[in-house]
């Protein structure tokens, strides 16, 4: 299953968009500190 999904071009989206998610959380809990 997990084979079939990887390198799906939705699941790569979204892979990306919770990537840039976690980073802007890093930096705003880097300013807070």
């Amino acid at each position: 299953m997990e084979v079939e999904f990887y390198g799906h071009p939705l699941i790569e989206k979204l892979m990306i968009l919770i990537q840039q998610g976690f980073s802007r959380k890093t930096i705003l809990l880097k300013k807070e500190i």
